[in-house]
């Protein structure tokens, strides 16, 4: 029985001893700074061993450090909230925060702390582990400034396409569910943006009894040639509207298709100028045309008109020459009128508007 005892007690000293080793290991050679401590005096933690990355981070050897309260390596703004600390982890809780440690050179830097209590034999201890998160501070603050940076020119895109009064604005993402709406959409499509956000396309379409074959097809040709254009009419009570409508892809910036987007505006009165500069170009062009005519026109018939006034005056009135004469005359004169009108016309000349007998040219 003693010598059992004995054997079992050296595999238990050798088991310890071995646990010691590995701890010891993983204390010395971890990469975060590992503090143990005691409560001193005045309930204040005390360092008791530190491993080879706390001198690291903070610029002490490790005998400088032991013996020291943890104050000493603490911002002094937080001096009462590790006391507060310390009492809540020695009653039983694991903490995990943010602090600010100083290094041997007096610069302050920032650490998140991880620490608990534990018992050897009947001291209480306490475990810190620190990591240094300067880096991780940084790139919070490098993101914080970008989420800002893309919040005010969202805000920014946002108020521009917000205010657009003539061009209705709609996008969707790729299931075609509706993410953006402008004011002039709800004016051009009848609809609110909130009886339209959040639903696809397909139920708009299905609503408004729309061919969304329409609206696939587009979807293809944007795929394939980046956009889509299209015009629609809208019969009103005072005439029709035509609206110039273009599908287009939303791409990130790898170039992948996310979404797309369509952007209507009104051309009804663009149309209407565009149709009047045509006409007056057909216009000037028949001007132009008539003044040639009239000027081809206008010479040899004032000849014929001459020709036939000087065989009138060698005729007696009642001659069939005479007659003849008068009527070539008469119809001379006519063809005059027709050519001055033509100049006139050619001219843009405003001509009085009067009554005539057309009995009389139809005689004629």
């Amino acid at each position: 029985g003693i010598a059992r005892d004995i054997t079992e007690r050296k595999w238990a000293e050798e088991a310890l001893k071995e646990s010691e080793e590995k701890f010891r290991a993983l204390f010395d050679y971890a990469s975060d700074s590992i503090l143990l401590m005691k409560l001193g005096d005045g309930g204040a933690p005390v360092i008791v061993d530190v491993n080879a990355a706390t001198c690291e981070m903070h610029g002490y050897s490790k005998e400088e450090l032991i013996g020291q309260p943890i104050s000493m390596l603490d911002d002094p703004e937080t001096t009462e909230q590790v006391l507060e600390r310390a009492r809540r982890v020695l009653a039983g809780e694991s903490l995990t925060f943010e602090g600010r440690h100083v290094r041997k050179d007096g610069t302050v830097f920032p650490v998140e702390v991880s620490t608990c209590m534990f018992n050897i034999g009947k001291d209480k201890y306490i475990i810190g582990i620190d990591r240094d998160i300067t880096e991780r501070k940084k790139a919070d603050e490098v993101l914080k400034e970008a989420q800002r940076l893309v919040a005010e020119k969202s805000a920014y895109l946002d108020s521009i396409l917000q205010s657009s009064t003539d061009m209705a604005i709609a996008a969707t993402n790729l299931d075609y569910v509706i993410m953006y709406y402008n004011p002039m959409a709800e004016k051009v499509f009848g609809y609110k943006a909130d009886e339209v956000l959040g639903k696809t396309v397909i139920e708009m379409h299905t609503k408004e009894k729309v061919d969304h074959s329409r609206f696939e097809k587009a979807v293809e040709i944007v795929k394939k040639e980046g956009f889509y254009k299209y015009f629609v009419k809208k019969e009103l009570k005072d005439g029709t509207q035509t609206f110039e409508s273009i599908v287009s892809g939303i791409r990130d910036k790898n170039g992948e298709l996310v979404g797309f987007v369509l952007m209507s505006r009104d051309i009804t009165e663009q149309l209407r100028v565009q149709a009047e500069s045509m006409r007056t170009s057909h216009l000037t062009s028949i001007g132009e045309l008539a003044a040639g005519v009239a000027h081809e026109i206008n010479n040899p018939i004032n000849g014929i008109i001459n020709y036939a006034r000087l065989i009138s005056r060698k005729r007696k009135e009642g001659d069939r020459e005479f007659e003849i004469a008068e009527r070539i005359t008469k119809e001379g004169n006519r063809i005059a009128d027709i050519v001055s009108s033509l100049l006139s016309f050619a001219r843009g000349d405003i001509k009085e508007k009067k009554s005539t007998n057309l009995y009389g040219v139809v005689s004629d």
